[in-house]
């Protein structure tokens, strides 16, 4: 699960920019899990 964050623009010669960050629900102590994905369709 990711958290996006939208910034707003001052000017219009601005660009448009986005942060992410990672968000989970767990403990500190636990392991990522890890897995395999792909692209279906596109």
């Amino acid at each position: 699960m990711r958290l996006y964050y939208y910034l707003q623009i001052d000017d219009i010669y601005s660009v448009n920019r986005v942060l992410t960050f990672p968000v989970s629900v767990g403990r500190y102590d636990w392991t990522t899990p890890i897995g395999n994905t792909f692209i279906n369709i596109k």
